[in-house]
């Protein structure tokens, strides 16, 4: 069966592309076709994916221009699978007070909601004058999933400064976790 898979937001900067064709078994669910999307891209399923293996509260997933909450649902022949980013996060959980974090050259601002010990949806602010709106909205879903070490969101940041490459002299990826984790 062939599907098209379209990402948007910064589902297509991390999956460095705005849509694919996936070959998926007769069989394949609508969970199938993202754990391939995952396996094809594995900052993608890092994003996409919580170490539970359940879709990210903040992932809105479409099928066939539906919203689909029913992951475990065969796919029709020729489906088209559309990825959304809901930058706030989504859920019921109440957001952790606004923290700030100063950086050598910048407050950072960081308000989150944290569920199970891991950061479920994350809103930064900041003098970021040089981000683009796709780095920063990369570097909100960075921190969506992340454990509350210094090490967890620090790596994550740093690999959304690779994706999506911006400039902002005196705020490095340490920076933005120290303000997610203050």
């Amino acid at each position: 069966m062939n599907a098209l898979i379209r990402y948007h937001g910064v589902f297509a900067t991390i999956a460095g592309r705005r849509e694919e064709r996936v070959e998926l078994p007769d069989s394949a669910t609508l969970l199938d076709a993202l754990r391939l999307a995952g396996q094809c891209h594995p900052p993608l399923a890092e994003a996409l994916f919580l170490a539970s293996g359940e879709i990210a509260p903040y992932a809105r997933i479409f099928l066939n221009g539906i919203l689909s909450d029913d992951l475990k649902r065969p796919l029709p022949e020729a489906s088209e699978i559309t990825l959304l980013p809901s930058l706030s996060g989504g859920g019921d959980m109440p957001m952790r007070p606004l923290s700030v974090f100063k950086a050598p050259s910048d407050l950072i601002r960081a308000t989150d909601r944290v569920r199970a010990g891991r950061v479920d949806a994350s809103e930064l602010a900041g003098d970021f004058t040089l981000f683009s709106i796709a780095a920063g909205a990369g570097l909100q879903v960075a921190a969506q999933g992340a454990g509350l070490t210094r090490h967890a969101p620090t790596n994550r940041f740093a690999g959304a400064h690779r994706a999506q490459p911006s400039e902002s002299p005196g705020v490095a990826s340490e920076h933005l976790a120290a303000a997610e984790l203050s």
